[in-house]
């Protein structure tokens, strides 16, 4: 094989490659011909910039945005899930006992160095080292083999939105148009929509209803002439009236119900529900309108 061959290989996913180099043997006659027949599976690789699942170990269920993509498989921007310092005075213990899994937040530096009394490795402008791995914008790196990751992300818990949306980070905020859908946003097709959608010009403003739900966009039908549009998940939001009787469906208010007041922050990208809540029990979930707060 010449050079050009090999790096070609080098470059083709389900190739094996060592440090040595690549692992080749020889091939029987019979089975030329099926080895052309390779399945093309370009559809689920991941890109950069995309959203992926982690499958196994510690974040596993955690989706992060796709920061590279190697031959080996790729490097995660997750929400670090840091375990919190042993304490001075602990005994091993006989038995080893199953630890929760830390809470995700963003890394700051500040507050590892309260929590751990260690500095962490500044590297350079918000991007740090701390205990073996690399944190940029708030977000640890983190690497995994294409087994170990998912590329069908059909949503992502409305906290992890905001801690990436928080975190600033220029992959994360050029990929937010393809961002999973929260999971507790409840929307059916046939819901009104509203639709705020932000560009060079400023924020458009429009109104439709919801055609096809997919796992990072919507299709609503404009009734004009642009017909049906694909908008971000982050785009849309319920179509309330003063006097709507509604239900949170997430946030610390999750399970109260009342009548919808007004949106605050209007047009803005972090916006507000008001509800005057009120208990009632005679009143059933089918002829209420249920809506999750942005934030």
């Amino acid at each position: 094989m010449n050079r050009k061959l090999c790096q070609l290989l080098k470059c083709t996913p389900g190739i094996i490659v060592r440090n040595s180099g690549l692992i080749s043997q020889r091939i029987e006659f019979k089975d030329w011909l099926p080895l052309l027949k390779m399945h093309d599976d370009a559809r689920n690789m991941p890109q950069v910039g995309k959203w992926a699942e982690v499958k196994k170990g510690l974040y596993k269920g955690d989706v992060g945005c796709v920061d590279s993509v190697e031959t080996w498989g790729v490097q995660l921007l997750l929400i670090p899930r840091l375990p919190p310092p042993e304490p001075s005075y602990a005994l091993p213990a006989k038995r080893k006992h199953t630890r929760p899994r830390p809470m995700p937040q963003l890394f700051d530096p500040v507050a590892i160095k309260q929590v751990y009394d260690i500095d962490p490795n500044h590297i350079r402008e918000n991007f740090y080292s701390f205990k073996g791995y690399n944190f940029d914008q708030g977000l640890i790196i983190k690497t995994y083999d294409f087994k170990s990751i998912s590329t069908i992300v059909p949503r992502m818990p409305l906290s992890s939105v905001s801690l990436f949306r928080e975190s600033h980070h220029p992959k994360v905020i050029a990929s937010q148009c393809t961002i999973p859908r929260p999971s507790e946003w409840e929307f059916t097709e046939g819901d009104e929509v509203d639709i705020h959608s932000w560009s060079g010009h400023g924020v458009v403003a429009k109104h439709g209803v919801i055609t096809r739900l997919l796992s990072d966009s919507v299709e609503v039908d404009h009734s004009n002439d642009e017909g049906i549009v694909r908008f971000s998940w982050l785009d849309i939001r319920k179509a309330l009236r003063p006097g709507d009787y509604v239900e949170i469906t997430g946030g610390v208010y999750r399970g109260w119900s009342g009548w919808f007041y007004e949106i605050s922050n209007h047009l803005q990208r972090e916006e507000e529900a008001s509800v005057l809540e009120i208990k009632d029990i005679e009143h059933h979930l089918p002829n209420r309108v249920e809506v999750c707060p942005c934030r």
